[in-house]
């Protein structure tokens, strides 16, 4: 099956795994500690994320990560930062702008690059 497809406005031409993460993952924003499970977890991902997209960036396959902000959903609970849609929007646009350089980076869902 070909990776050439169309989606509304968006289609893709080739094959991506995009990880959703956590920027608690990442060791270089850690400035509160805590979390120990949910941390681990999340920076094992982006471990794996890193790994992935350089061995399978050389068969063509952009491999890299989101964040997609504290949701006000069952896990973030009802003072998390954003609602459901704008963290969706910020998804999308972000996806919408990938290219071969956003192999291996974990992005915010505001298209900031999250230091591992």
């Amino acid at each position: 099956m070909a990776a050439d497809r169309q989606f509304g406005d968006m289609s893709w031409s080739r094959a991506a795994i995009i990880n959703i993460s956590s920027q608690l993952g990442s060791v270089g924003e850690n400035m509160t500690g805590g979390s120990y499970q949910y941390r681990e977890s999340k920076a094992a991902l982006n471990q794996l994320t890193k790994n992935l997209s350089i061995e399978l960036g050389t068969r063509g396959i952009l491999v890299t990560g989101i964040h997609p902000g504290r949701v006000r959903t069952d896990m973030g609970g009802p003072n998390a930062e954003i609602g459901l849609y704008e963290s969706i929007r910020g998804i999308i646009k972000v996806l919408k702008g990938l290219n071969e350089e956003s192999a291996g980076n974990l992005y915010s869902y505001t298209g900031r690059i999250i230091p591992w």
